[in-house]
């Protein structure tokens, strides 16, 4: 890697062997302008690549090469809009789930094996609302990043 550089977005490819994946990132940021909670999110994103075949011992696939990709590209977009830091798990099946949360809000994005994302908003009352969006969709995104860091806002349509 060269000095001073940041990886930012995963695309993964497998490789010959079941038990492994390698990361291949495609997109470099200069350090100065990554926040250290992006590095934090990268370097959970490949420790979850790394997962293996029944990595939750009830039979899960390992993480799968396109939810990578996806939430390499979600941090990407979450640092640039100066996001709260997400919280990041697997979630059985092969996908990553995000999560950010403040006083009013919550937001869960789960980044689907295949790409697509599936979301939970809970609002400053406590309602639930669900939603898709198909991969490489970013305006649903923006929307719930904008949502999410509005103080009591209900202009954005949800």
């Amino acid at each position: 890697m060269i000095e001073g550089l940041l990886q930012m977005s995963a695309l993964t490819s497998p490789v010959p062997r079941t038990d492994q994946t390698i990361v291949q990132w495609t997109a470099t940021t200069p350090l100065d302008n990554s926040s250290r909670w992006l590095r934090k999110a990268q370097k959970r994103i490949q420790e979850l690549a790394a997962l293996p075949e029944n990595w939750d011992s009830y039979g899960s696939r390992p993480i799968q090469p396109a939810a990578i990709k996806g939430a390499g590209d979600l941090i990407a977009l979450l640092s640039q809009l100066r996001s709260a830091q997400p919280e990041i798990f697997p979630v059985p099946g092969g996908g990553i789930q995000l999560e950010l949360h403040n006083r009013q809000r919550e937001i869960e994005i789960e980044i689907l094996p295949d790409g697509n994302i599936e979301y939970l908003i809970t609002d400053d009352d406590g309602q639930m609302r669900e939603g898709h969006v198909p991969a490489g969709s970013t305006g649903e995104i923006y929307r719930l990043i904008y949502w999410f860091g509005q103080e009591h806002s209900k202009t954005v349509g949800f």
